[in-house]
């Protein structure tokens, strides 16, 4: 079994963490646990389920920080993603719409979850010991979670309880986590960031920050970088422009709601 090795001032021999878990003192100063990674379906009464239930090619991915919450919604068919714009901007108090091809993010600025769900599988979640890594997705009318906890057992724990509440679910998979993996999983992972991107893009990208084309003043400009890779001005810009752009689609939903955060 794989362990976490934190190195932490120990007040006591034993200290309860999140879940009612234990860490131990191993030596004086650092404490090892163990942290597990699960992936779990669920399907019960709930309006996201019910939606992508009615529009099948509906992908929906859906981060919430309790204050307001960010919805990115896909689909192949412009009349669902149509209709599915109306349902969910005047289902939402106060909300804002993005849209751009087959992809749209609703951002409400009021978060209606509980309201929605009355015994909700996020609570389900921390009430077991575990906690979510973002976003929650929707399609076919199942909910897709990744989530972690201290102890495998919660898992197990989880699953009852949303069986409980009338839910039914899978286990789809359950694994131990290396240092690197809960790091990984931990935060916003590079896997994410860079999604979409070609190589070039990100060769152009990674040229531009480095010769200081981000700097303030700039120690470059667009036709020295492309000189640099042996482009035309106008492939290397647009290779640059389009990397810019996806990476900020993609980190968008925590853009957002931090700068909500901000203003409130």
């Amino acid at each position: 079994m794989n362990q976490i090795h934190f190195s932490i001032a120990c007040q006591s021999k034993l200290i309860p963490p999140y879940g009612g878990g234990s860490i131990m003192e191993d030596g004086g100063d650092e404490c090892i646990m163990s942290v597990y990674e699960a992936k779990i379906e669920v399907i019960h009464d709930c309006p996201y389920c019910h939606m992508t239930q009615r529009f099948p090619n509906a992908y929906v991915s859906l981060w919430c920080n309790s204050r307001s919450h960010v919805l990115e919604i896909s689909s192949d068919s412009d009349e669902e993603l149509d209709t599915l714009e109306k349902v969910l901007v005047l289902d939402a108090k106060e909300s804002e719409s993005f849209r751009q091809g087959n992809n749209m993010k609703i951002v409400t600025r009021e978060c209606n979850c509980e309201q929605n769900v009355a015994s909700a599988v996020t609570d389900l979640i921390e009430e077991s010991g575990c906690w979510t890594i973002p976003p929650s997705t929707y399609h076919g009318g199942w909910e897709h979670y990744k989530i972690m906890s201290l102890r495998k057992e919660n898992f197990s724990k989880l699953v009852r309880s949303i069986e409980a509440a009338g839910g039914e679910v899978k286990l789809v998979s359950m694994r131990p986590l290396d240092e690197q993996g809960v790091s990984a999983q931990s935060c916003l992972t590079s896997g994410s960031i860079i999604a979409g991107l070609t190589r070039k893009q990100i060769e152009a990208l990674a040229k531009a920050f480095q010769m200081g084309y981000f700097e303030s003043p700039a120690r470059t400009d667009a036709d020295a970088m492309a000189k640099k890779v042996g482009l035309s001005r106008s492939t290397f810009a647009e290779h640059l422009r389009k990397a810019e752009s996806k990476i900020l689609s993609n980190i968008f939903p925590i853009l957002e709601m931090v700068s909500r955060d901000a203003r409130t």
